[in-house]
């Protein structure tokens, strides 16, 4: 009789390991003070496997974006029809030979009737709340980015492009930032991220009139580089700490987080202050000339101060690369490719193409711009899996779940997860455990901890899991459920939190539901009093 006992309970410690944590904590005197985390009347005895998706789904803010670009002297809005077309089927690009859905579109505005004026009109910033309003229609995110010329002037300077280049100066940029951000700040839940732009032709920080032209000094002097910081800082304190934005070239980012004086060795942000809201947390890159050359047309340079000369060869290359490989692991990376397809075989699928788009965690690259790269992959097939890949690819491997509980205890709760893309999810989502009543149809969900299961931090190289014991609310009705798991985006107060458009969708088969935006568990629980 003893022999069998014992044997039972072996059994029983086999199956339910954390009931030698129970015990210890009772040896201990702890047992009654944690009981409401116990789940006595459940035991994980179903184990679920779930089937790895090779489909290309549409998930929200990752991927190919499309480009619209518009000036305020001849406002063209955004178009629902089109909106949806690009989001909901698959289109073939400008110059493009693969296909592809958006969920990103990038809206570049022009801002070429307020060059000397520090005043936007109303009616701009009606339109600008327009484009957005159609967005969120439209169930996609948009990328900004403001400018005052898109055009590269030419003269007789004997280069391809010519002073005056026809941005605004410091103090017209400042009164624009403090006007545009109210507008994206009332709208942050559709916008994936702030280029900061504005200086120089196309937004991109250089061939600019009022903050250090690099090819005019040679240089770029450190009243240059405060002036850059200052617009940078004047962006980042006019929107919620939640709205990330990015600069142009990596150094700027040393010299913001550590001064004018930084140099390019300057430490890259580390995994203990990610997404913590400071300053810092919050700044990515744009590489709109990526593997256009060995320094991508000047991204990775360094172009000096008023007391050191730019010093530009391989180490200096390979230098920023490593530091902008490293701030990528935790900040959003995104861009295009620039140029003809002269760095061959480098930006070519043999020459190890995806191994770099990982190597700096991009999240999203332009469809439109320069297809003469972009169609090179196609080609090569390597097309599909940099599809795949973009920013972030979630599928469920296992759960293991009970297959029944009592309501107002707790049900333990074991899922495994792995990261197939090249970088995790860039904005904060929230975890909900969902029940549906088989027959009624009710539905309640439990809240994951935000701080303990914050999606931005599940990286491609980590192992993924969640472990909970979830306490069931005390007054629901009886009867047997199905779980789900909805990754819901609840910034902006949750305007779109129970937008399916918005949800992430795990990379699995048969787990879907398109209509709730939640991702099937396949497992049934029943729940009683």
């Amino acid at each position: 009789m003893v022999l069998k006992i014992a044997s039972k309970m072996i059994r029983e410690i086999q199956n339910r390991p954390w009931l030698i944590l129970l015990a210890l904590l009772g040896l201990l005197g702890c047992g009654a003070s944690n009981s409401e985390h116990r789940s006595e009347n459940t035991s994980l005895n179903s184990v679920i496997k779930y089937d790895v998706s090779k489909v290309d789904i549409v998930n929200p803010g990752r991927g190919f974006y499309y480009p619209y670009a518009t000036k305020s002297s001849d406002f063209e809005p955004l178009k629902l029809d089109e909106a949806l077309t690009l989001r909901n089927n698959f289109t073939t690009p400008t110059d493009g030979n693969y296909e592809i859905k958006h969920t990103i579109l990038l809206r570049q505005y022009i801002l070429d009737s307020f060059v000397t004026d520090e005043t936007l009109s109303p009616e701009f910033l009606q339109q600008l709340q327009g484009d957005f309003d159609i967005a969120r229609q439209a169930g996609v995110k948009i990328i900004v980015r403001f400018s005052y010329n898109n055009v590269p002037p030419t003269g007789d300077c004997g280069a391809w492009i010519c002073p005056p280049y026809g941005d605004a100066s410091k103090k017209i940029v400042l009164a624009h930032i403090q006007q545009v951000s109210k507008v994206l700040s009332h709208n942050h839940d559709v916008l994936l991220t702030w280029q900061a732009g504005f200086i120089g032709t196309w937004g991109e920080m250089m061939f600019t009139d009022h903050f250090g032209d690099f090819d005019a000094q040679g240089t770029i002097y450190d009243e240059n580089w405060q002036d850059r910081i200052e617009v940078v800082k004047a962006i980042l304190d006019s929107v919620p700490k939640d709205i990330t934005v990015q600069v142009r070239k990596p150094q700027l980012i040393q010299k913001f987080v550590h001064g004018v004086d930084a140099a390019i060795t300057s430490a890259a942000l580390s995994e203990k202050d990610a997404f913590d809201g400071s300053d810092a947390s919050r700044l990515g890159l744009y590489n709109d000339c990526f593997l256009a050359t060995e320094d991508d047309w000047g991204t990775y340079a360094d172009y000096g101060t008023s007391s050191n000369a730019p010093v530009n060869n391989e180490k200096v290359v390979q230098t920023l690369k490593e530091h902008q490989a490293q701030n990528s692991l935790y900040t959003l990376v995104g861009g295009e490719t620039c140029h003809d397809d002269d760095y061959s075989p480098q930006n070519d699928c043999s020459g190890g193409v995806e191994d770099t788009i990982d190597r700096f965690n991009f999240t999203y690259l332009n469809s439109a711009y320069n297809n003469k790269v972009n169609n090179d992959w196609q080609d090569e097939s390597c097309m599909a899996d940099i599809k795949l890949r973009l920013g972030y690819r979630l599928s469920m491997l296992e759960a293991r779940l009970p297959e029944s509980a009592i309501i107002g205890q707790s049900v333990p709760f074991y899922l495994a997860i792995q990261n197939l893309g090249f970088t995790s999810p860039m904005f904060p989502m929230e975890l909900r455990v969902v029940f549906t009543h088989k027959i009624s149809g009710e539905t309640f969900y439990i809240a994951l901890d935000h701080a303990r299961y914050d999606v931005r931090q599940w990286r491609p190289e980590q192992q993924i899991r969640i472990e909970e014991n979830l306490l069931l609310p005390n007054k629901v009705a009886t009867g047997e459920y199905s779980m789900s798991l909805h990754i819901a985006d609840i910034s902006n107060n949750g305007i779109i939190a129970n937008r399916p458009e918005y949800s992430i969708q795990f990379a699995n088969k048969n787990t879907w539901n398109e209509v709730e935006g939640y991702n099937s568990l396949l497992h049934n629980i029943n729940l009683t009093e």
